[in-house]
């Protein structure tokens, strides 16, 4: 178990799963935004732990982009991109299907 002395304000997220070792392997996981920022720093960390994980996008390319980026340092990641676009409800409802 890791004490909360261990976590400081500025432990980043590929010490916190070398401190917690979390197995996700067999857990589908839904990152949205995972195109810059935090969202793909995110996807990259937990694809990591072996969990497989969704990458929404409204333009293909940004997709391909961010797996591209995920398997340079996860290159076993399991990624699996799907067409969504948060304002059209329609997108929404065949993404959930």
């Amino acid at each position: 178990m890791v004490s909360n002395a261990q976590i400081e304000w500025n432990t980043s997220g590929d010490e916190l799963v070398e401190m917690l070792k979390p197995d996700l392997a067999e857990k589908v996981i839904i990152v949205t935004g995972p195109n810059s920022g935090i969202g793909l720093e995110t996807a990259r960390i937990l694809a990591g732990t072996g969990a497989k994980i969704i990458i929404p996008y409204r333009t293909l390319e940004k997709a391909h982009r961010a797996i591209e980026h995920i398997k340079q340092t996860v290159p076993r990641a399991d990624l699996i991109a799907m067409q969504l676009d948060l304002s059209d409800t329609v997108s929404i409802r065949s993404f959930a299907k």
